[in-house]
């Protein structure tokens, strides 16, 4: 599919916030293993950008249904710009595609297994940057796409940084059974806002359009025993603990995105 990866971009500059969710997902095994994934459901964005741009989704055949998966595999073994561990790291990972422009469905998935969780850190903060070195929207490009999803593509370096845009203002940090995500750079939030006019307007239109939800969520080998942040939700069983919030809270008071979890 056609420069699917720039999407994640495409979902932050064209302020669709109302009808985009992402949750951050990480899975943890009795062993430690487990699996680390974002989903991003865009679903009602291509109505929308056709009234935007005039070009429709559907293609000569009728209406565009994809169901794809991308292994990372197929670039990082020839990658020249990973390093080692990037390519450890990634190398089973693979990113997900479904689109039906007939129901206005659009949902990408990132999945990322891993060894062992004080492999996460590392993981979380190479996803993004790997993703530019090996120019995963770039060899998407042979596939086909919405027409006006290209029309919206943006150009250049860093379009990953949509993945998790704040995450270099937070330390994650896996201990005995203890998760933590802080807040160690309070002023990179607001040093990103300065250097990126494209922010600055989702930050003052997000409220006219509805504010994009962010999930974090944890599924753990064993219940929950004490946790701290902000619209925090815990299943019935206490294996599972979401913490919840949106693009406007993220600029203004990003702390929020600050959790600890005991199990």
């Amino acid at each position: 599919m056609k420069k699917v990866y720039f999407l994640f971009t495409v979902v932050v500059s064209v302020l669709f916030a109302s009808c985009f969710e992402a949750e951050e997902k990480t899975v943890i095994n009795s062993d430690e293993s487990g699996t680390y994934s974002i989903t991003m459901d865009i679903s009602g964005m291509m109505q929308q950008l056709e009234s935007m741009t005039g070009k429709s989704a559907d293609n000569e055949d009728g209406p565009q249904k994809k169901d794809s998966v991308f292994y990372f595999k197929d670039y990082t073994d020839t990658s020249t710009t990973l390093t080692a561990e990037e390519k450890v790291l990634l190398q089973d990972g693979s990113l997900g595609i479904h689109v039906d422009s007939e129901t206005d469905e659009m949902k990408f998935v990132i999945t990322v297994p891993f060894k062992n969780t004080k492999q996460l850190p590392v993981l979380k903060e190479a996803l993004a940057n790997a993703m530019d070195k090996i120019k995963m929207n770039d060899k998407l490009m042979e596939g086909e796409a919405p027409g006006q999803l290209d029309a919206m593509a943006p150009k250049g370096p860093g379009a990953s940084m949509a993945v998790n845009p704040l995450q270099g203002a937070f330390s994650l940090s896996i201990g005995d059974k203890m998760i933590t995500n802080k807040l160690t750079d309070p002023s990179f939030v607001n040093d990103m806002l300065a250097a990126n006019p494209s922010l600055q307007s989702i930050k003052q239109m997000a409220p006219m359009f509805g504010d994009l939800k962010y999930k974090t969520t944890y599924v753990l080998p064993g219940a929950v025993k004490n946790y701290k942040g902000s619209n925090a939700t815990v299943s019935d069983d206490k294996k599972t603990i979401s913490f919840t919030s949106n693009l406007t809270d993220m600029f203004d008071t990003p702390n929020i995105l600050e959790y600890e979890v005991e199990y």
